[in-house]
């Protein structure tokens, strides 16, 4: 019972950085697309997601940013969480 408690605690916390991750990469997107340099985002990341990476794809018309993070289960069980977000590049 206890067992489950604690996987279903860790669960939670793992969503709770999916969500996290998700307005970030959000965030990032649009600042791309408005012409922000791309430092700035990096330290964005950097500051508010300790450990995250992002990639940033620019396509045709939108700007994407991916950002993932490694969160792990008891200690012993690392999985990968990986959160993107696009934005419409400014202008159009």
């Amino acid at each position: 019972m206890i067992l489950i408690l604690f996987a279903g605690i860790q669960v939670l916390g793992i969503q709770s950085s999916r969500v996290k991750l998700i307005g970030l990469a959000a965030e990032s997107a649009r600042a791309i697309a408005r012409g922000e340099d791309q430092s700035i985002v990096d330290a964005l990341v950097a500051e508010r997601a300790i450990g995250s990476r992002a990639l940033v794809e620019f396509l045709d018309l939108s700007v994407c940013v991916s950002i993932s993070s490694d969160s792990k289960i008891g200690g012993l069980v690392e999985i990968p969480v990986i959160e993107r977000a696009c934005a419409r590049k400014s202008g159009l």
